[in-house]
């Protein structure tokens, strides 16, 4: 008797955009048609580390979903005051989600100057 060949591991998106469309069509993990935003919120961050004679500030928006927390950090300032509230409730696929996170993951990676590639598990 043959054993059947293991499923295939999923590719890595070359690109933010390829993250997004994979994460909506449910390719990494639930289809977040059916998944809504259960708590959002908004953490102010500050980071010293050792060796570096400055520090820095974030502004963190985190949203859970089912049993996952997803995070992203951006420059004081950039979050406006309601972003948490716009999307509790919300189904994760819907535009005020998708379109604040996209926004917000973009304006971070600009900051950075890299798109570092996303590694996706299974």
């Amino acid at each position: 008797m043959t054993a059947p060949a293991p499923a295939a591991e999923p590719t890595a998106p070359d690109s933010l955009d390829d993250l997004v469309a994979a994460a909506l069509a449910g390719r990494l993990g639930p289809d977040p048609a059916g998944e809504r935003v259960t708590v959002g919120f908004v953490t102010r961050q500050g980071a010293r580390h050792p060796g570096r004679a400055r520090g820095y500030r974030n502004h963190v928006l985190s949203l859970r979903v089912g049993a996952a927390v997803g995070s992203c950090a951006v420059e004081p300032d950039e979050l406006p005051d309601d972003v948490a509230y716009d999307c509790v409730g919300a189904r994760a696929a819907s535009r005020a989600v998708t379109a604040t996170i996209g926004h917000h993951l973009r304006s971070t990676l600009r900051s950075i100057g890299t798109a570092p590639r996303p590694s996706v598990h299974s």
